[in-house]
């Protein structure tokens, strides 16, 4: 059995969820033993420990400048996980379902990080440049009614009337438009889909099963600072307090203890602090709950 897990987070990603993470740490990968070939490792769980431990790899080390550093992207916590889809016995068709959306997700944002590649000119992307061109164009025929511009024509070559100009203009206006209408679409639609894609991940994740292989969170530790050099640290606790009927979450910050009012300051707001981020994570397992935490009765 285990009791802590690294999870690494999403490199080119400003935001991530746990749950994101927990697949890339399970995810398949090959390992190259020759030029021509490689072998599937893979991790599955066989039995889990009652406290979850989750160490989230902010600190990494830059080899070119020899020195570590921190990943301050933001991480979207959950009030419950589950493992199960982590499992040796896992078949259904949940965890397969979900590997066809991760795979159209990245698919999508792949399309959409094209468009939104810079042009040569670096003043936008090709839905700009286009927008810019059609408006030249269109100020191209404009000119080309001014007398002066008509005299100049005339005397430079005569063979560009400011009919054929125009005609010229509208011809390539139109298949600016036409590229741009297309892309646009397109956009819209991979908008949309990406939008639906991330509601049924969303689903998939909110859908937890009260088993042994359900988690509840129960700590969040905080680290407020740009670099692992310094910084301020406080912790968020999960008090389970019976005997007030309810559950809240506690703030330990030095010597003050308050109670957080607005839950998701601690599972997907961001503080206005970019820099305080969650580091580590404490799960117990659901259904031992009342025994191995401190009901604070």
């Amino acid at each position: 059995t285990f009791v802590n897990l690294s999870l690494n987070l999403p490199p080119t990603k400003s935001s991530a969820d746990i749950n994101e993470c927990l697949d890339a740490f399970f995810a398949p990968s090959v390992i190259p033993v020759s030029e021509d070939r490689g072998l599937l490792r893979s991790s599955r769980i066989l039995d889990t420990p009652p406290v979850l431990c989750i160490q989230v790899q902010r600190v990494q080390f830059d080899m070119a400048k020899m020195r570590a550093f921190k990943i301050n992207s933001h991480l979207r916590l959950r009030s419950q996980i589950s493992l199960t889809r982590f499992t040796r016995s896992d078949h259904h068709s949940g965890n397969t379902r979900l590997a066809e959306l991760r795979q159209k997700l990245s698919d999508i944002d792949q399309r959409l990080r094209t468009l939104d590649l810079p042009t040569t000119d670096g003043s936008g992307n090709v839905l700009d440049a286009l927008e810019r061109a059609q408006t030249f164009m269109s100020g191209v025929g404009q000119w080309t009614q001014l007398d002066a511009a008509q005299q100049l024509l005339a005397d430079l070559e005569p063979q560009y009337t400011p009919e054929s100009t125009i005609q010229c203009a509208q011809a390539i206006s139109a298949q600016l438009e036409s590229l741009s209408s297309i892309l646009n679409d397109s956009k819209r639609q991979w908008d949309l889909e990406r939008a639906e894609t991330v509601s049924e991940i969303d689903s998939i994740y909110e859908t937890v099963v009260v088993d042994s292989m359900a988690y509840t969170l129960h700590a969040v530790f905080i680290h407020s600072g740009m670099t692992p050099e310094f910084g301020h640290y406080w912790v968020y606790i999960r008090d389970y307090d019976r005997g007030q009927g309810k559950v809240r979450w506690l703030k330990f910050n030095d010597s003050y203890v308050t109670v957080v009012d607005d839950e998701s300051e601690i599972f997907n707001k961001d503080s206005g602090d970019a820099a305080a981020n969650p580091y580590y994570l404490m799960y117990v397992r659901s259904l031992d709950a009342d025994r191995v935490v401190d009901l604070g009765v």
